[in-house]
């Protein structure tokens, strides 16, 4: 139950230090990026889906079609954009305070991310997985470096004050 409830606790904090980065971003968010990111999150949730329920590829494919993913762009934009933002505010925190990357950090995560493809048997390319691996670790570190940089307070829920 303690591990459950700090593991919850860091997850809440990153989303609120994110959250907070995101929101002093007032970088312009350029149409494309909002596309493909939008893409890849349907993406990303067909195939939780598929994984999570044992749905065949015939629904997942029928659930892909453009009709249904420009419908998902359309009606989850603010999310999207709310991701792209968080994105776009963590790479700028990354360069901006000279964050580094080991390699051997990097060759970990590309690693990492490479067998999850291979668990799941999903096909990709592996110089978008490279880039992918890359912009994880930018996260992870960006992260990182808020965490320790932040003052955090810890509120009572709401009602029990």
């Amino acid at each position: 139950q303690k591990a459950t409830t700090a593991a919850m606790l860091e997850q809440t904090t990153n989303e609120a230090l994110v959250d907070a980065l995101a929101a002093i971003c007032d970088a312009p968010l350029p149409a494309s990026i909002v596309e493909e990111t939008g893409r890849q999150m349907y993406s990303q949730k067909m195939l939780e889906m598929q994984v999570g329920s044992g749905m065949s590829m015939e629904v997942v494919n029928q659930l892909a079609s453009p009709e249904m993913v420009e419908k998902f762009l359309e009606t989850d934009r603010k999310e999207i954009e709310l991701v792209v933002r968080r994105t776009i505010a963590c790479e700028e925190l990354f360069r901006l305070e000279n964050i580094q990357v080991s390699e051997e950090e990097f060759k970990a995560e590309v690693v990492a991310a490479n067998e999850e493809f291979e668990r799941y048997g999903t096909e990709y390319d592996v110089q978008r997985l490279v880039e992918q691996a890359g912009e994880a670790i930018e996260a992870r570190k960006s992260m990182e470096w808020l965490r320790a940089h932040a003052e955090v307070t810890v509120l009572p829920p709401a009602g029990t004050a």
